[in-house]
């Protein structure tokens, strides 16, 4: 239940983001933390990102120490509201959406505040995971040093996404 509540989620987060021309550096890297990886939204971006690595950066940088801002997290609260208003909604109705009792029981498990929970921290972790990707392609020494101290950091969650990122910036310099 949760994991297609997530889906829902990423698919009209990614829409909100806006797939139009980018103007500036800063659009772009918002842009880039926005769109989630499952669905290969990022495909394309690479070439923005170094040619303007500079400035994303230290954006990028700034994204994972602080982690998505009030503005964002409140997206994501009124997304999950909109998704939960809905499926309550379904509850209501089984019939009419032809749901099976364990949908129904599914549906019923979760509260809106344990959602709410588990979605915000979903949207975090992926928002600064998504930095730490970007800083695998901005290559620059700011990004290096704090992929390399997230990566040397065995506590991390972010562990495994900043070694991936310096692993595939390796591979780029090649």
């Amino acid at each position: 239940m949760a994991r297609a509540l997530a889906a829902v989620l990423a698919v009209g987060l990614a829409m909100a983001a806006g797939c139009g021309r980018r103007v500036n550096a800063i659009e772009l890297a918002k842009d880039w933390l926005m769109r989630t990886c499952t669905v290969g939204e990022r495909a394309g971006l690479d070439d923005e990102i170094r040619a303007n690595a500079a400035v994303i950066e230290l954006l990028f940088i700034d994204a994972f120490t602080k982690g998505p801002s009030d503005d964002e997290r409140r997206e994501v609260i009124q997304s999950v509201e909109h998704v939960w208003t809905l499926m309550q909604l379904q509850v209501a109705e089984p019939e009419v959406y032809n749901l099976s009792q364990a949908e129904i029981d599914a549906m019923k498990s979760i509260s809106l505040s344990e959602e709410k929970t588990w979605e915000l921290e979903l949207f975090e972790y992926n928002y600064r995971a998504a930095a730490l990707a970007g800083l695998g392609i901005t290559g620059g020494p700011a990004g290096k040093n704090l992929l390399a101290s997230t990566a040397a950091d065995s506590d991390s969650p972010f562990n495994s996404v900043a070694t991936e990122a310096l692993a595939s910036n390796a591979s780029r310099q090649r």
